[in-house]
């Protein structure tokens, strides 16, 4: 396809810091190489801090003083000028004046950006395409909208950003997560209305895009995939998922890599917390005093937060959402309490069930009786009646909490380890074997409603460009609520 092109080779970002040492460089992007053609819209994709938005910075010549840019961007095999108007940005943020309607907003905005020697009449053509181009038509009139001023949906306001943008016809167009913050509708009609202008204006589309939908991702031609500033693959989208999946069948990375993985990073954040919190509550309780029980307790802390994470990962993996992920967790921890000493002595919970075998299976029924046992071993309390002897604490214990003796704390400190590798294995198994199950009939609906929202989108292009057909087209945010989380099913 003819037009402008938009190439950047060994592309280097350095970030350097100002102080006392203002010689030390912090590299953001390392050696980037790569393209944007006409007519097609990529998406940055990669994990938080990865050098999305540094990229689309550099893009588009926004970079901060203390920012250092090396290599080069070329716009038709000439560099790209720093003020060049072909390139239009759209940042993460909506900055719209919410008493404005959405025409008066881009009205306003072509009067001030637009060549003066536009006529109004002019003027007035380009913000009605504008606006049938981002199908804001049953909204056109509407306010934007602020805290206190009811208006336009987020959607509305992403799409009312992009106009702003498109009315002075830049040849490139950067956008910096334009689907943040919007369900999954809104962010496929966002997407599908950059599609659009990419394909029917010849239009270099590049944004950034976190965690999109399949349908979503579907929309895109092209994809560059970030990781810690360097390129992990570029080149089409859909090739990419094959190019994964055969990675993944021939074992280059599965669920047993995860999982050490899962153990070898979370390690020092969990010892970090147990240590800290650990010596605070450990002298601020006052409990008994020696090195050897303040390890015992750290670790014993350790071990616990280690289990709550598997489990709240195993639910993780199971679960459809967060709100179920959260309810769920919430609750298997909770009933990993019950059978254990906070609510009740282990000689009261009901045998049946609670106390054969949920309570060996509970990893807070060992930890409490561990503690029990490191704290008041070896002490003694005054007895409730003067004149009668001390009680001892391992009276305390048997008879107060009903904690058995017949094994040590470290015993229970080990049990409790068994149980964190049970419950890791439970987890990579769960990652290997379990499948979620999808509801047949709610996902023939979607594709359904979905393919129902392309045909009318496309039926808008077609007579947006045809001058033959004069009937209104459906506008898109009539269309917005088809797949809304909120829409009845």
């Amino acid at each position: 396809m003819g037009g402008m092109v938009m190439v950047w080779e060994d592309l280097t970002v350095e970030l350097r810091s100002f102080g006392e040492d203002s010689s030390q460089y912090k590299k953001l992007l390392n050696g980037l190489t790569g393209f944007a053609e006409p007519g097609k819209i990529m998406a940055i994709m990669g994990s938080s801090g990865c050098g999305k938005t540094t990229l689309l910075d550099s893009l588009a010549g926004r970079v901060s003083a203390n920012v250092i840019v090396t290599g080069s961007i070329l716009m038709n095999r000439k560099k790209r000028n720093l003020y060049c108007r072909e390139v239009s940005y759209v940042a993460q943020e909506e900055l719209l004046l919410g008493t404005l309607t959405v025409r008066e907003t881009l009205t306003y905005s072509a009067n001030m950006r637009l060549p003066s020697k536009m006529s109004k009449e002019e003027i007035k053509k380009v913000v009605e395409e504008t606006i049938m181009k981002m199908g804001l038509e049953e909204c056109a009139d509407n306010t934007i909208g602020n805290w206190h001023l009811r208006g336009l949906s987020n959607g509305e306001k992403k799409r009312v950003s992009i106009g702003l943008e498109i009315l002075t016809k830049p040849h490139v167009l950067l956008l910096d997560e334009p689907t943040s913050g919007l369900d999954s509708a809104s962010a496929f009609y966002v997407i599908q209305a950059l599609r659009n202008i990419a394909c029917n204006g010849g239009k270099i589309i590049i944004c950034s895009i976190h965690q999109p939908s399949s349908e979503v991702f579907n929309l895109f031609d092209d994809l560059l995939l970030l990781s810690n500033g360097e390129t992990v693959y570029f080149g089409e989208a859909k090739m990419a998922l094959k190019l994964f999946y055969v990675e993944r069948s021939k074992g280059h990375y599965g669920e047993a890599a995860f999982v050490l993985a899962n153990i070898i990073s979370s390690f020092p954040f969990l010892l970090v917390i147990s240590i800290f919190c650990g010596v605070i509550i450990y002298f601020m309780v006052q409990f008994h005093a020696g090195a050897t029980n303040l390890a015992f307790f750290c670790i014993n802390l350790f071990c616990c937060l280690s289990v709550a994470e598997t489990c709240i990962m195993t639910v993780a993996s199971v679960v459809p959402n967060v709100l179920m992920g959260i309810g769920t967790g919430t609750g298997v921890l909770i009933f990993m309490m019950m059978p254990s000493q906070i609510f009740r002595r282990l000689p009261d919970i009901p045998k049946f069930f609670w106390r054969y075998p949920m309570s060996y299976l509970s990893f807070t029924t060992w930890a409490m009786q561990g503690q029990y046992k490191n704290d008041m071993l070896g002490l003694e309390f005054d007895p409730l009646l003067p004149g009668d002897p001390k009680l001892s604490g391992e009276q305390v214990l048997t008879i107060v909490f009903g904690v058995p003796l017949n094994h040590g704390k470290w015993w229970d400190l080990t049990a409790l380890i068994t149980l964190l590798i049970l419950h890791r294995l439970i987890l990579f198994l769960v990652l290997r074997y379990y499948k979620r199950p999808k509801s047949t009939m709610l996902w023939f609906y979607a594709k359904e409603r979905m393919q129902l929202a392309k045909r009318c989108l496309m039926s808008t292009n077609k007579r947006y460009i045809s001058s033959k057909n004069k009937a209104a087209p459906h506008p898109l945010s009539s269309q917005e609520g088809l797949m809304s989380p909120n829409f009845a099913i």
